[in-house]
């Protein structure tokens, strides 16, 4: 499981190119779609406790530099540092994602898996309504050049949730 979500993550963040990803359907599979809407009623609730009980099972990628430890304890050190992490995991999981069919994943939000110049108007209003005047800084040298390098989270086809991440 572990070499599997290094492998996605290599795909979607190593690359200045976008990954072998298409827009997710319409309609989610179950599984994804069940997860999915129990994350963000978590998320909005601010419960971080069942936030961490959403996770897995195996492993969950939170931070680029220490997975070893509880994502719920970086989630309160983020929150103290000011970054409301439940309204990014809210809005992430709101927003149309891209599926790497082959791997069956479900990565959220689409621009993580496609240059800015792919998305929908819809999508970029999304992500502009999300990150305001600062939606640069999550675009490696910008929107026009750069790929995203924001917030992303992953469900895998049988409904697990393995990643909620942001960085390059």
């Amino acid at each position: 499981m572990l070499a599997r979500l290094m492998l996605l993550t290599g795909l979607i963040l190593a690359t200045a190119l976008p990954v072998q990803a298409q827009r997710c359907p319409q309609q989610l599979p179950a599984p994804v779609a069940a997860k999915r809407d129990t994350i963000i009623a978590a998320a909005k609730a601010a419960d971080l406790a069942a936030l961490k009980k959403l996770v897995g099972p195996g492993e969950f990628t939170f931070s680029f530099g220490d997975d070893a430890g509880d994502p719920t304890a970086y989630w309160q050190d983020s929150i103290k540092q000011g970054i409301d992490v439940p309204l990014y995991i809210a809005a992430i999981f709101a927003m149309r994602c891209g599926v790497m069919v082959e791997a069956g994943a479900f990565i959220f939000p689409i621009s993580a898996t496609m240059d800015w110049k792919d998305l929908t108007p819809a999508e970029k209003k999304e992500m502009e309504a999300l990150y305001g005047k600062d939606i640069d800084q999550w675009f490696l040298e910008g929107r026009a050049k750069g790929y995203y390098v924001g917030w992303r989270g992953v469900i895998e086809k049988n409904g697990a949730w393995t990643s909620f991440v942001a960085g390059d």
